[in-house]
């Protein structure tokens, strides 16, 4: 069962959690480097979906954080190189039926819907992709992490179907990314419009702290995600009770075990 609240205030909660979430910040701001803030990321979610105690752990064994990254990084490649494919392949036909000759007439037309339905396709699987990864992840901790077991998709679905709060959790996390997307999109278009030499000049005390605090937030809500999708995992492995087949049957008593009958020696 998901605590929307605990997995929002749990950083806070955690001993040094400010120089913790420094590091973190700083650490993904960095290409490549940020592996290592994937791999930490990772490290509370593998907590949670284990149903230990929540909260920020210390830096450190940096070379096992980024390699754990780097893996995480690779299966979100395999699982969303496919709907990255066809929503650009939609994209791309949606350009090409802009350049048509008009004269064409409905060809262009043909080729721009075409493009659409592509596209939209395309961003389905994107939707369909980032609900099945977090329980993929789940997965995948649980194998003692198997590079094979993320393609189990069935039994993905099926933890998903277990997950009673799996959609709440997955919708709030969307909401959230949405929300941080739109947060740092503004930002770029402001750099472009005014010029990265001017904002970091002229408006050096606000966009100085502006640009912390984007970074800042983006760690920590990705903090808060994982832990509320490892609250929403967890319950499709919490534990079922035995099935009949798996009982122990009792044993069978014998003719000297049958109650009310008592066996006597014979005498000589």
């Amino acid at each position: 069962m998901i605590d929307i609240g605990k997995a929002l205030s749990f950083p806070t909660r955690s001993s040094n959690w400010k120089s913790k979430i420094i590091i973190g910040t700083v650490l993904t701001l960095v290409p490549i480097i940020n592996f290592s803030s994937l791999g930490y990321i990772y490290k509370i979610y593998k907590a949670v979906l284990n149903r230990e105690k929540l909260e920020l752990p210390e830096w450190g064994d940096w070379r096992h954080l980024f390699l754990v990254g780097l893996r995480l990084a690779i299966i979100a490649f395999i699982y969303f190189i496919i709907p990255f494919v066809i929503t650009a392949m939609g994209a791309g036909i949606i350009v090409f039926s802009s350049v048509i000759d008009p004269a064409a007439g409905s060809i262009g037309i043909s080729i721009f819907i075409a493009g659409c339905a592509l596209a939209l396709f395309g961003l389905f699987l994107w939707l369909a992709v980032s609900l099945a990864l977090p329980m993929a992840l789940a997965h995948y901790a649980k194998s003692e992490e198997k590079f094979r077991s993320i393609f189990k998709l069935g039994d993905i679905m099926a933890s998903i179907a277990k997950a009673r709060d799996y959609m709440l959790a997955f919708v709030i996390v969307l909401g959230v990314m949405i929300i941080l997307f739109i947060i740092v999109v503004t930002f770029i278009a402001l750099i472009q419009s005014v010029g990265l030499f001017f904002i970091f000049t002229a408006f050096l005390p606000i966009a100085g702290p502006l640009f912390i605090f984007t970074a800042s937030l983006l760690f920590y809500m990705s903090l808060f995600s994982c832990a509320l999708l490892g609250m929403a995992c967890s319950d499709a492995y919490a534990a079922a009770p035995a099935p009949r087949s798996a009982e122990a049957k009792p044993k069978p008593k014998g003719p000297e075990e049958a109650p009310g009958r008592v066996t006597r020696g014979r005498k000589s």
